[in-house]
């Protein structure tokens, strides 16, 4: 049986939920349709949605129409929960746009549609409320067409076969040919190249056995995700257990199975109240799983793994201080964090005094559900004050920044560069970190927690947002360095980078859609002009339609006031929230007062290791210590190679290479990996020039760490680590011997490698060689080309390779012995 899950959108009083309740009578699920006036609707249920006659959570009910078994998600329609519809999109496989014929396409419609088309959800409209009076259908299919940009919306109430057909030429052909046929119309819905229209009147039962014809005949299972399974949302049953609500795409999901590693110990469909308990989900199945505590909305398996799911398509606008007297801040914190889970864009977080509780929300309706819901639940009454405009901020052009985290037994260094995103990008988050410098799991870690963390600004405080933040550099400690640490170093990073940016405070913008009668027309210019509004001008009869934007801190209480002055015949639609460059940047500054560095959990401050202790220093004083890492040019790494392979390189250089790695340890950062200048080899520079040899002591990096005992069995955990740990004894080892170390890795596994040479610690040289080179054969050629001027010694327990570079004079030490020589080198 095919299975479809079936969402119902429409703007305020469309008739959503009428159409609703005439489906599932239809579909013998109820016995007579609920009205929303009577209270006694079958999914509105909700104390307060059937006192404020809308509905505000999106619920299930399920039914089988044609051999067709449906889940019927209803969905809020006003756009201060809008929230909670948006998560139920990724679930859908086709949705009813309802719209009212008297009211036209509103902004919210505009809204719906715009967010089924992001996600590729087939739409059906259905024209509501078609037996008022002075409605003409021909009037509102233009409306759909030039209001909703459907560039083929179909009259299914006509001969439609060949409105379809017209969408490519492909189609017309067949359609000519007879070929033409109800999968191919299937085909071109699912695809978005048509939209089907159907007309009627939900509360008369017109038009609705044609809906679900045509659903039943042309829908198909929908997924954009790729995941097995995914996390819509969690609720609470009436016992206050915690369920989390799913749809499988993939495979299934049981009974005392594990569902995030953690065991699931029932499932239930509900039903609108009503619910059974099953064995099992199947794919294209929806339920509430009993049990798991940790999935979140938004979450989802993919391929077995954790992973996350969707993009967010509308942000709150307005910020909140909560209190209430019937209980202490650390109660109305624990009671609010637990209400977030199932609400997620609530944001609950301090306050930059670091006293006030703060919420976000999408409009001020959403406060007075929340105020009901908690009296509710948790028995208190909530209390808000300072209710401002959510504003954000990002940055212009691009600034660097470093953050170092190093309390002791702890280390963590990170360097990223923050660059200016498209309005509306979000937050992106790349590497640009090759693994030789650190593993791949550690810049997981980071990339994670720069993408979890809710990164603010230093203008306001407010949400950073629409920034590329690029990973350049980051070293671990092999023992010390946990997932924390780079959480603090990466945040403490992103924040030292703010304060060289050019940083840019964003506010929310409505779009919207006014009527109002011609001769007050003039009034209303005038103020959307003072409040900096982009508008276009429509006249209708004696009817002047608005629309365009502006800020919502302008448009948020302006209802009443045009009310007012057109004597209630004024109808606002405000939708599509966007951010843009805020327009009184200086006032709203001085207004909200934020200080960064009163605010101890968004701080740039770095925190260093010192005589035992940790230090906190500020983040000039941490760029000055640290300084930030310089890469390699390729040509300097291909200059040293180059001259290894071909001779063509003189003692004075030498002696300049061997000048670089000559310093000692300075500063803290152990690790840190400086920039080598190397010079430029020109052929016949080579000069023989008698003086007594000097000593250096070449490495084979990886025959060595298989030959000590302790980092092969580092190996086994981490290369980089294991890599690091070797280069920390040899860095201690240059110290005591007092003459040049050369370490030497092979890639010649590596597909696509190149020659790259750092200096470690300063008194380090290390070289990774290119594709299909060896450390075997490289270290063969430097000894050939420089084993006359230099008293090298090669460090390696290959047989071949000693052979070879001994026939050039040079000292070999295997590496067991090695070990032994290291060992005695570090008790001294």
């Amino acid at each position: 049986m095919k299975k479809i899950t079936l969402g119902i959108l429409a703007h305020v009083d469309a008739g959503k939920t009428t159409l609703s309740e005439n489906i599932l009578y239809r579909c013998r699920v109820i016995n007579s349709p609920g009205r929303v006036d009577n209270r006694d609707t079958f999914l509105d249920t909700d104390p307060v949605e059937r006192l404020r006659g809308i509905t505000v959570y999106s619920k299930e009910a399920r039914f089988t129409y044609e051999g067709v078994s449906y889940t019927l998600i209803d969905t809020p329609g006003h756009s201060d929960f809008y929230k909670d519809l948006e998560r139920s999109l990724y679930a859908l496989d086709a949705a009813i746009l309802v719209i009212s014929a008297s009211e036209g396409v509103q902004a919210h419609t505009r809204l719906l549609y715009s967010a089924c088309k992001k996600l590729s959800i087939p739409v059906y409209i259905y024209i509501n409320k078609m037996d008022m009076p002075g409605v003409e259908k021909s009037q509102i299919m233009t409306d759909i067409r030039q209001s909703l940009m459907i560039d083929n919306p179909v009259d299914m109430s006509l001969d439609y076969m060949e409105e379809f057909s017209v969408v490519s030429e492909e189609y017309i052909e067949k359609y000519l040919d007879g070929r033409f046929s109800e999968d191919d119309v299937a085909d071109i819905i699912e695809d978005g190249l048509a939209v089907p229209v159907y007309a009627g009147s939900a509360l008369k039962g017109l038009g609705v056995e044609e809906l679900l014809h045509g659903l039943s005949l042309y829908s198909r299972p929908h997924d954009i995700t790729g995941a097995d399974s995914i996390v819509i949302r969690i609720k609470r049953s009436s016992t206050m257990e915690r369920m989390t609500y799913v749809k499988v795409l993939k495979g299934s999901v049981e009974v005392r199975g594990e569902y995030f590693g953690e065991k699931i110990s029932q499932i239930r469909q509900y039903n609108g109240e009503r619910y059974e308990c099953v064995d099992r989900l199947e794919a294209g199945d929806t339920g509430y799983l009993l049990g798991p505590e940790k999935p979140l909305a938004g979450m989802c398996i993919r391929d077995g793994i954790e992973d996350m799911y969707g993009i967010s398509m509308a942000t709150p606008v307005i910020s909140v201080a909560v209190t209430s007297k019937d209980t202490d801040d650390i109660l109305l914190m624990r009671y609010l964090k637990e209400y977030e889970v199932e609400e997620p864009s609530l944001n609950v977080s301090k306050g930059s005094n670091n006293k006030d509780i703060i919420i976000d929300v999408m409009g001020k309706m959403y406060l007075d559900v929340l105020k009901g819901k908690f009296k509710e639940r948790f028995h208190i009454e909530l209390e808000y004050s300072k209710i401002r405009v959510l504003y954000k901020e990002t940055i212009r052009g691009s600034a660097m920044g470093l953050g170092h985290f190093e309390p002791l037994r702890h280390y963590a260094h990170v360097e990223l560069e923050l660059i200016e995103g498209a309005y509306g990008s979000g937050i992106e988050v790349v590497s640009e970190v090759s693994e030789d410098i650190i593993d791949k799991n550690y810049q997981a870690n980071i990339l994670n927690s720069l993408m979890r963390y809710r990164h603010k600004g230093i203008l306001t405080g407010s949400q950073l947002t629409d920034v590329k933040i690029v990973l350049r550099y980051a070293r671990a400690h092999k023992k010390h360095t946990s997932g924390a640490d780079f959480y603090e170093a990466s945040k403490r990073a992103v924040r030292c980078a703010l304060n060289f940016a050019d940083n840019v405070l964003l506010e929310p913008y409505y779009d919207f859609e006014i009527e109002l009668p011609f001769e007050a027309l003039n009034r209303l210019t005038f103020d959307l002009n003072n409040m900096g509004a982009e508008t276009n001008i429509g006249v209708e009869g004696d009817i002047a339609i608005v629309t365009g934007s502006a800020p919502v801190i302008c448009l948020s209480d302006y209802m009443d006031e045009l009310k007012s002055y057109t004597k209630g015949c004024a109808r606002m639609y405000l939708a599509d929230v966007n951010y843009r460059p805020c327009h009184n940047t200086e006032e709203v500054v001085r207004s909200l007062d934020y200080r960064q560095s009163f605010d101890v959990h968004n701080t740039s401050d770095s925190v260093i290791c010192e005589g035992g202790a940790s230090k906190v220093i500020d983040y000039m004083s941490a760029i000055d210590r640290y300084g930030f890492y310089e890469k390699e040019s390729t040509e300097d790494v291909a200059r040293l190679v180059k001259s290894t392979f071909i001779g063509t390189i003189g003692t004075d250089e030498i002696d300049e290479i061997m000048s670089k790695t000559g310093g000692q340890n300075k500063g803290r950062d152990v690790r840190k990996v400086k920039k080598t200048v190397l010079p430029v080899a020109t052929s016949g520079s080579s000069k023989k020039v008698y003086k007594a040899k000097e000593k250096y002591l070449v490495v084979d990096g990886y025959n060595v760490i298989h030959a000590f005992a302790d980092l092969k069995e580092l190996m086994e955990v981490s290369l980089d680590a294991a890599r690091g740990a070797l280069l920390d004894k040899m860095s201690n080892y240059r110290g005591y011997v007092g003459y040049p170390v050369m370490v030497v890795f092979d890639a010649y596994r590596v597909k696509g490698g190149t020659e790259h040479v750092e200096t470690y610690n300063g008194n380090v040289l290390v070289v990774y060689t290119k594709e299909a080179q060896t450390a075997d054969h490289f270290i063969e050629c430097f000894a050939r080309v420089h084993a006359a001027d230099y008293d090298i010694t090669v460090v390696t327990s290959d047989g071949l390779e000693q052979s070879m570079v001994r026939g050039y004079g040079c000292t070999i030490i295997s590496s067991r012995e090695f070990e032994q020589l290291v060992g005695s080198a570090s008790i001294l």
